[in-house]
């Protein structure tokens, strides 16, 4: 079975039989993209307190995007979450590898901004994915 419908920020996508809709193509990859990026995964801390990993079933799935949410970003702090983020991208299949995402984050009133845009492997097609703003 596929992924249900659930673009960020949206609600579950409905058939037009009234059933759960399944995400497929560029949907279904800017789903798993935002799965990655956000999903923590499993982190053993320095002094032993295990923060468990959100996906149940591979505690190492995700980027742990979230967990910077608070965290002290100076200007070097950018650069490695940028790369931090390209990183990320290079873990989905339906990412083209062959040419590099365009990844822009930038500080804005109380947080930051990150803008991603990625070459949809199956097709070609440029996807934007939906901003995100970290407070």
């Amino acid at each position: 079975m596929g992924d249900l419908s659930l673009d960020w920020g949206s609600d579950l996508g409905a058939s037009p039989s009234g059933d759960f809709a399944v995400a497929s193509g560029e949907l279904l990859s800017r789903q798993r993209v935002v799965r990655r990026l956000l999903n923590n995964k499993r982190l053993v801390l320095d002094d032993g307190e295990i923060l468990s990993a959100d996906y149940l079933y591979d505690s190492e799935f995700g980027e742990s995007l979230g967990r910077r949410i608070g965290s002290d970003v100076g200007p070097q702090s950018l650069a490695e979450v940028v790369a931090f983020v390209r990183e990320g991208l290079q873990g989905e299949d339906t990412v083209d590898q062959t040419q590099p995402p365009t990844v822009i984050l930038t500080r804005v009133a109380g947080g930051l901004h990150l803008k991603i845009s990625y070459i949809y492997a199956a097709t070609g097609a440029r996807i934007t994915l939906p901003s995100l703003v970290f407070a």
